[in-house]
């Protein structure tokens, strides 16, 4: 950042409880990678399992350089690998955490500097889409299995890939790209979407990470109101025809729903948005009172504007939704909208 011959960075994993000094001045366009789980102790890189889900803005402190300089409008990306450790970033394949790791590393830095130095057509297209080329695979000759046939490596390929699928669930990816026309606080969501179509004129803060769930909305998104007022405030990363889905801190996803500019539908996943028995996460007994009007959707805490739904599978609520009575009066077209919002598996 302080020296006006570098064009362009890639961070590979730096180090925790390290952050850039407070002063430094921000230019230049940062990519930073990091891993899913952090090493016991040097050289030992264990990918040990999670006794409670960590802060999604993590691992440590690594997310707030990504957060530093989308905040002073410079590009950058923060991209939190599947299944890695710090030992994918070395050139000792053997002690990997992922299988796909290397070559999902390669493919972003070889598509930011084709960006941010080299300027070539199509590299924005592959740091934006949601599924990988094969731009990084006919250079990769990394990790990979042995083919006892040839008797050589056959590398990993990512080619045709989804790139959710190689993105970590415990930790947040996401980007500020074309200052901040391309953005998402989730690339798993969906990549990282422009702003026409949705995000262009959104407001900066995401929802709290607390929100209180009854029958006439979940938190600001009130059933009955503006939609435009809920859209201002509150930084949307994806916007469709049907449904607007904000970003939360900690994670999850929210969705909105307007009719003639006004909120009719509000859902979250959110595990800190419950009401006062449950939220998502939470035991599906809490919701063991509300009417059954599908496998698993249940119906309940009823109101002057709405209707509380719950969405259950596995013994557990899964999400929570705010819907008006005359839409919960019609259980089919409810269901049929559920699923457009992702929340419900396609019909069997």
């Amino acid at each position: 950042q302080e020296d006006r011959r570098v064009s362009a960075i890639v961070s590979w994993d730096r180090a925790q409880s390290s952050p850039m000094p407070a002063d430094l001045g921000l230019r230049t366009p940062a990519l930073f990678v990091v891993a899913d789980f952090n090493c016991q102790r040097v050289p030992v890189c264990l990918p040990e399992r999670y006794a409670t889900p960590p802060d999604p803005r993590g691992p440590g402190n690594k997310d707030q350089d990504f957060q530093r300089l989308a905040r002073a409008r410079v590009d950058t990306m923060k991209i939190a690998l599947r299944a890695a450790t710090h030992l994918d970033f070395t050139e000792f394949p053997q002690a990997n955490g992922s299988r796909y790791g290397v070559v999902t590393t390669f493919y972003y830095t070889l598509a930011w500097f084709d960006r941010y130095l080299k300027r070539k057509a199509g590299a924005l297209r592959r740091l934006t889409a949601t599924g990988f080329d094969d731009s990084a695979d006919v250079h990769s000759i990394s990790g990979g299995s042995y083919d006892a046939q040839t008797g050589q490596n056959v590398p990993a390929r990512i080619g045709g890939q989804a790139v959710a699928n190689r993105l970590s669930f415990h930790f947040r990816s996401a980007c500020f790209l074309e200052r901040g026309r391309y953005r998402s606080e989730d690339l798993r969501a969906g990549g990282c979407p422009a702003g026409p179509r949705g995000l262009a004129g959104s407001g900066r803060s995401c929802l709290p990470r607390r929100l209180a769930i009854h029958s006439s909305g979940i938190g600001p998104a009130r059933l009955g109101r503006g939609y435009r007022a809920l859209f201002r405030r509150y930084r949307a990363v994806r916007r469709g025809p049907r449904f607007t889905r904000f970003c939360v801190r900690g994670g999850g996803r929210f969705l909105v729903g307007s009719r003639r500019g006004r909120i009719d539908f509000a859902a979250t996943t959110a595990r800190r948005h419950r009401t006062r028995r449950t939220g998502p996460q939470g035991r599906q007994r809490a919701a063991a009172g509300a009417r059954r009007i599908h496998r698993r959707v249940r119906v309940g805490g009823a109101g002057r504007r709405g209707r509380v739904i719950y969405g259950v599978r596995g013994g557990r609520v899964r999400f929570v939704a705010v819907a008006t009575a005359r839409q919960v009066a019609r259980p089919r077209g409810l269901l049929r909208r559920l699923r457009a919002a992702g929340l419900l598996g396609p019909r069997r």
